[in-house]
């Protein structure tokens, strides 16, 4: 009876370090997220690196974490610089993306000031005005 519980102890103990094998990888995986995931698409891997921006970090910051982005853009509007980063976050169906197929990030003097569709809505209403 004692060879069975001895066994019995050994399996269990090696389940549960697998599993915690498995946690650790996850979670260091979510941690260092912003590695290449090459069975991701573009826009796929742009939609999981959007999550790790923070408003306030630098342009280079922003491409280290993204990427180059699909399409550059710049203005300046009351003496002020913006640099409007374009990056594909829906898959493609024609040769182009359309609107609603980026993902604006917008930059103020090369700091991160706002992401997503709330930029957006921004950007129409100063557009009109530049």
């Amino acid at each position: 009876m004692g060879d069975f519980w001895r066994r019995t102890n050994i399996v269990s103990l090696a389940y549960v370090f697998l599993v915690r094998c498995a946690c650790i990888g996850v979670l260091l995986g979510l941690c260092f997220g912003h590695v290449a995931c090459p069975h991701l698409t573009v826009a796929e891997r742009n939609r999981v690196h959007l999550r790790e921006l923070r408003l306030g970090i630098s342009q280079q910051q922003v491409f280290d974490i993204m990427g180059q982005p699909w399409k550059t853009e710049a203005y300046t509007y009351k003496d002020t610089p913006y640099v409007v980063l374009h990056y594909l976050t829906q898959e493609l169906v024609g040769p182009t993306p359309a609107e609603e197929d980026v993902t604006l990030v917008v930059l103020e003097h090369n700091i991160l000031i706002g992401y997503g569709d709330y930029i957006r809505v921004l950007f129409m209403f100063l557009d009109n005005r530049l």
